[in-house]
C-alpha cells in the first residue's frame, strides 16, 4: 500500500472490502506522520476480559461440591455480569467508533501535543466515505471531516488510486494539528 508497492484491487461492489482497504491506508498515513498508536484501551478491555475468565474459572472449578459452593458461583456470576457490563461500557463510551487512537506526538519546539483520534463511516449501500479526525480528550464537535466519493480514489477495475487519497489524509491531519 506504499509507493513501491503494486496497486491494490479490491472489488468496488465489496462495501466491506473498500472500507477495510481505506481504513488501512488512513492508519497507515497517520502513523507514517510521526503518531505513535495508543493500545491502552485495548490493555484495560484484556485486563477486565482476563478478570471476567478467571471468575467464570473459578465458578466452574471451585474444589467444593455444588451445594456447599452455591455462594461461590453467585459471586463469580455476579462478578462475571459486572466485567461485562465494564467491557460494553468502556467500548461504548472510551472508545466510540474509532479505528486509531495515537499518543501524543512531539511538536517542533518538543511541545508535546495531544493525540488524534480517528473514525470512518462508509453507510451501507452509498458511495460517500467518511473520514473524522480529531484531536483526542476534545469534544467530536471540534473534529475535522471529510466526505468524499469512492469514486474520486477507485477506478473502474478497483484500483485504488493512494495518489489522490494519501494528500487528502495528510491535509486533514495537518488541519487537526494546526487547530490545536
Amino acid at each position: 500500500m506504499t509507493a513501491g508497492n503494486p496497486p491494490v484491487k479490491v472489488n468496488p461492489y465489496d462495501q466491506n472490502a473498500v472500507k477495510q482497504l481505506l481504513d488501512d491506508i488512513t492508519i497507515e498515513t497517520i502513523l507514517a506522520e510521526g503518531y505513535d498508536e495508543s493500545t491502552y484501551i485495548m490493555d484495560y478491555k484484556l485486563i477486565v476480559g482476563c478478570v471476567a475468565i478467571l471468575l467464570a474459572m473459578t465458578s466452574h472449578f471451585f474444589p467444593q461440591p455444588f451445594p456447599d459452593n452455591l455462594l461461590v458461583i453467585k459471586l463469580c456470576c455476579v462478578g462475571y455480569i459486572c466485567c461485562t457490563v465494564l467491557l460494553q461500557l468502556i467500548g461504548y463510551y472510551w472508545e466510540k467508533d474509532y479505528i486509531l487512537i495515537t499518543k501524543s506526538k512531539k511538536g517542533r519546539q518538543n511541545a508535546v501535543r495531544p493525540g488524534v483520534v480517528v473514525s470512518t463511516g462508509f453507510p451501507k449501500n452509498d458511495d460517500m466515505f467518511v473520514v473524522c479526525i480529531g484531536t483526542a480528550g476534545e469534544p467530536e464537535s471540534d473534529a475535522k471531516t471529510i466526505t468524499e466519493s469512492i469514486g474520486k480514489w477507485f477506478d473502474k477495475e478497483g484500483y485504488i488510486h493512494e495518489d489522490l487519497f494519501v494528500p487528502q489524509i495528510k491535509s486533514l491531519l495537518a488541519s487537526v494539528e494546526k487547530s490545536d
